[in-house]
């Protein structure tokens, strides 16, 4: 009987040991699916974006997710772009777990950030044998340059087109165009640095190459036939030349390199008998070294004719400021109390060419009691309706006072009385009220003079100046 017994609750222990199932070795499965609708009607949207998957027509969606935080990012034109997240916990192997996130978006446009864009020019300098020339200096007009060795940087600049000279010892300056070109911002924050590169070949003063510049063009008159023999006078900075027109009306210079700069203006006047003379300017183009730029100028002068108004009749008066010059007193500049005197004194010094002002005995006269004088010119009078000037002239008087306690300063060495002259060419030219000239040159005063001009005072309809 004990033998059977244990050979029953043998049996029994086997048959459970078979049905015992095993753990799965399958991974989990996580899914998020949804659904995308317009916030505003509700209705489903399809072809959204949600981390790559796109909606169906029915707005509905469906992707893969990992354990953990899980950020979903909905895209789609013409609406708002929606974030949201959700967590997924563990689960065990062979299971799959499904959670549900829905968005809803507003139509509209996102306004998106964009980053500063800061321009930048970096240089180099080598020479012909890619050796790296050390620079002695670099000027770019209106730019401040950080110079290392070979190499030069420029921040802060703008789009544009810039010429840059560059000098180093035993070497012929160099000359190179550099053009910025404007990019467009990246969306994002912080700066966007673009850097525009060149690379500056400079040749030793032996065997440098020198670059060329032409001023040239054509004269024409008004049916744009050539005129011959006009007479063409070209300046450009400190170079002049007259030159004439040959029977194509044609004119031709070169300029040395050395008068050239960044800002050189070619400054053109023509003129001939029996045509009005014509003036023209422009900037000479900077090319790179050993390269040539021709600039050219075209003329068109206009025929004489007998409507041409006469010579302004009009002519500035003259007067004479009797300064007590008796009284003169040798000052220092470092005796005067005023600093804006001071700074002005210092000023007119340089201008006359005076290197240490300090050095000097400036005479200087106190006027105790107001000095009065009255200057009279004459004036063309213009014409009300037309606005033309006629050949009809008035008198103008101008009352001019040197104040009462002003301190004269001669900055130019020499006391004497101070004769004032009215420039009414220069008004004209300038549109100015009023301009005087004044000797001797240097004189500075404490106090400036005052003006009181004729009344009343006529406004004429288009005046040829105000």
């Amino acid at each position: 009987m004990l033998v059977a017994i244990c050979g029953m609750f043998a049996s029994c222990y086997e048959k459970e040991e078979l049905t015992t199932e095993a753990p799965s070795t399958v991974k989990p499965v996580y899914k998020i699916t949804g659904v995308v609708s317009n916030a505003s009607t509700g209705e489903p949207l399809s072809g959204a974006k949600v981390n790559g998957a796109t909606t169906a027509t029915d707005g509905t969606y469906a992707l893969d997710a990992t354990e953990g935080l899980n950020v979903l990012t909905v895209t789609k034109d013409d609406y708002k772009t929606v974030t949201t997240s959700v967590y997924v916990e563990k689960i065990e192997n062979g299971k799959t777990a499904v959670y549900t996130v829905n968005a809803a978006m507003y139509p509209g446009y996102d306004t998106p950030t964009y980053k500063t864009v800061k321009y930048t020019i970096k240089g180099t300098a080598t020479d012909e044998s890619s050796a790296a020339v050390k620079l002695s200096s670099v000027v770019i007009p209106g730019c401040t340059i950080a110079v290392v060795n070979n190499t030069f940087t420029v921040e802060g600049v703008q789009p544009g087109t810039y010429y840059a000279v560059l000098a180093a010892e035993g070497y012929k300056n160099a000359y190179a165009t550099i053009a910025v070109a404007p990019v467009a911002a990246e969306e994002g924050e912080g700066d966007q640095i673009v850097t525009s590169t060149v690379a500056v070949l400079m040749q030793k003063e032996e065997t440098a190459k020198v670059s060329k510049y032409y001023v040239c063009g054509f004269v024409t008159n008004e049916k744009d036939a050539a005129v011959p023999d006009a007479t063409v006078k070209v300046e450009v900075g400190e170079f002049k030349a007259d030159l004439t027109t040959d029977n194509r009306g044609y004119f031709n210079i070169e300029v040395a390199a050395e008068h050239i700069t960044p800002t050189t203006l070619a400054i053109i006047t023509v003129s001939k008998a029996g045509y009005v003379a014509q003036a023209k300017a422009t900037v000479v183009k900077l090319v790179e070294t050993g390269a040539t730029s021709v600039t050219s100028i075209e003329v068109v002068l206009k025929a004489e004719s007998s409507d041409i108004p006469d010579e302004d009749p009009s002519k500035g008066g003259e007067q004479i400021i009797e300064v007590p010059v008796d009284k003169a007193e040798p000052t220092k500049v470092e005796d005067i109390k005023e600093p804006e005197v001071k700074a002005d004194i210092e000023k007119v010094a340089e201008e006359l060419g005076i290197e240490d002002i300090t050095k000097i005995d400036i005479p200087v006269v106190k006027v105790e009691e107001a000095l009065v004088v009255e200057l009279v010119s004459t004036e063309a009078v213009i014409d009300e309706t037309t606005g033309e000037t006629t050949q009809e002239t008035k008198t103008v008087a101008d009352q001019i006072t040197l104040p009462a306690n002003t301190q004269v300063y001669y900055v130019g060495g020499q006391a004497q009385a101070i004769k004032l002259t009215r420039d009414i060419q220069t008004e004209k030219a300038t549109a100015a009220v009023r301009t005087y000239e004044g000797q001797p040159s240097g004189t500075v005063f404490s106090q400036p003079l005052e003006v009181k001009f004729q009344a009343p005072i006529t406004v004429t309809v288009e005046p040829d100046y105000v």
